[in-house]
């Protein structure tokens, strides 16, 4: 069964990739949904930047704001296996195989807002780089060229298996809804590509962060509305590194930013599927 799902900003309201003044921000300093918090992690102190910080008048400005809908398929029950592993997981309660309901995500692109980054040339010449709107690119899960790729769609087994089902060669992203203790919750790891086409760097110099990889392992609850509606809240279980590396003035600085456990926080709204 196809299913769109949707998100609504919660800071950057009109959706332009910034968040400007008169939007209404965290209410009570939390972060809403559909934000990402961003840390400065340090730098290499090689090349003639120095001393490089997050700049943000409010905590809005540091963080990150995705807007974007997902598109999925929803297959239905099936034996659950591990996303990590892609073993076949044993319910502890039976000792029988676990059953969950499987989900494909088809990779779409999200938009990011702009965040700014302030560095000292020579280490007092403030200068201030904003990344301009972001995008990421959720990659597909196998590919259908080169055959000799690791992760080729067609790729197969010694007994002549494919190692990718019929579901994933469709380059579908693998998700579950697995049912717990706490309610529905859905699982998917997502590999992404980040890019900031627009920003520019100083004097001329260039970056890293186009098709930049990253892995977002995410997971939640699942609830629905009384119109049928499916609700999925996410956050990320893994720590993500983003080390942007610029060139600019015959030198190649580092500097390190990451996306710390529980960081992302997505919701996702389906469509009424109540008769």
């Amino acid at each position: 069964m196809y299913q769109p799902l949707k998100n609504l900003p919660t800071a950057d309201l009109n959706g332009n990739g910034h968040f400007d003044s008169g939007e209404p921000g965290y209410g009570g300093g939390e972060p809403g949904v559909n934000t990402t918090d961003l840390i400065l992690d340090g730098y290499d102190g090689k090349g003639l930047l120095y001393d490089p910080e997050l700049l943000c008048d409010v905590t809005e400005q540091c963080d990150i704001h995705v807007t974007g809908a997902l598109n999925s398929e929803v297959f239905g029950s099936a034996v659950y296996t591990d996303l990590e592993t892609g073993e076949e997981v044993v319910d502890p309660a039976t000792n029988k195989p676990m059953k969950a309901v499987r989900i494909g995500l088809y990779p779409t692109m999200i938009q990011a807002s702009s965040v700014t980054l302030l560095v000292k040339i020579l280490g007092f010449i403030p200068s201030e780089t904003p990344t301009e709107t972001q995008f990421m690119r959720m990659r597909y899960h196998c590919v259908p060229w080169p055959e000799d790729a690791d992760n080729y769609c067609g790729k197969q087994n010694p007994d002549g298996s494919y190692v990718y089902d019929e579901i994933e060669r469709q380059g579908l992203i693998p998700g579950w809804i697995v049912q717990t203790g706490n309610g529905p919750e859905f699982r998917a790891n997502v590999d992404l590509y980040l890019d900031a086409p627009y920003m520019h760097i100083v004097a001329g110099g260039s970056h890293n962060q186009h098709s930049y990889p990253i892995t977002m392992k995410l997971s939640g609850p699942v609830t629905f509305l009384p119109d049928g509606r499916m609700v999925i809240n996410q956050v990320n279980a893994n720590m993500i590194p983003v080390n942007v590396v610029l060139s600019v003035l015959l030198s190649s600085p580092e500097i390190y930013l990451k996306i710390p456990v529980g960081g992302v926080k997505l919701q996702y709204l389906g469509e009424p599927i109540k008769q």
